[in-house]
């Protein structure tokens, strides 16, 4: 092979290289992104139930005291 052969060869070695290493950032950063939003939604449904637990309580007591 010649040498400029070689160096365009190396060069979208290169350029390849970096877009892989650039969309590996981008797929971890989306993966912090779904784990924050899943802890989020683990939190509202904690918040969920503890409300409809506390409905359900309320609509206990009046039940109870017809």
């Amino acid at each position: 092979m010649n040498k400029s052969l070689t160096a365009d060869m190396s060069s979208k070695e290169s350029e390849f290289k970096a877009e892989i290493e650039r969309m590996f950032r981008e797929i971890e950063l989306e993966h912090s992104k779904m784990q924050k939003d899943q802890e989020e939604i683990d939190l509202l449904k904690a918040e969920t139930r503890a409300i409809l637990a506390n409905i359900e309580s309320s609509l206990n007591h009046v039940a109870a005291n017809r």
